[in-house]
């Protein structure tokens, strides 16, 4: 099986598990990375307490999207979507459009 991303158009979705995250720290948890010759998209909990994504495509640029998660229960888990087209990148918390860019 092929796991290449395509980096033109294209979505990640994924859970987080209940008592993962603790959302209110100031700690740093990699939470997706993906990587090639073309750019890459990495998804963080950063140290601000946000939901960061960060989308680099060669010969397009870098886009990202933040949501603040410091009120979010750990003890629930939660669902992440970023998807991407031409340039354009959308960062949803479950379910809902947190951020995006054009």
């Amino acid at each position: 099986m092929d796991n290449k991303i395509n980096l033109d158009e294209e979505s990640v979705n994924f859970w987080i598990p209940h008592n993962a995250i603790n959302f209110n720290d100031s700690r740093n948890y990699k939470l997706f990375a993906h990587s090639s010759s073309e750019g890459g998209i990495l998804i963080v909990k950063d140290s601000e307490k946000k939901l960061k994504a960060v989308y680099v495509k060669i010969g397009v640029g870098k886009k990202e999207v933040s949501v603040d998660v410091s009120s979010l229960e750990k003890e629930n888990r939660h669902m992440v979507t970023l998807t991407w087209k031409e340039g354009s990148i959308n960062l949803y918390l479950n379910g809902t459009l947190s951020d995006s860019t054009n």
